[in-house]
């Protein structure tokens, strides 16, 4: 486990993977709806 003060640097980056992620889900959960 890192030093809080590493993990704090990360922490924008993963925010934004995981932002990137739940979209990806959002869109494959409508194209199967819809479709």
């Amino acid at each position: 486990m890192d030093k809080p003060s590493v993990l704090k640097q990360n922490y924008q980056h993963w925010e934004a993977t995981k932002d990137l992620i739940d979209q990806c889900i959002d869109i494959s959960l409508n194209l199967s709806q819809s479709g």
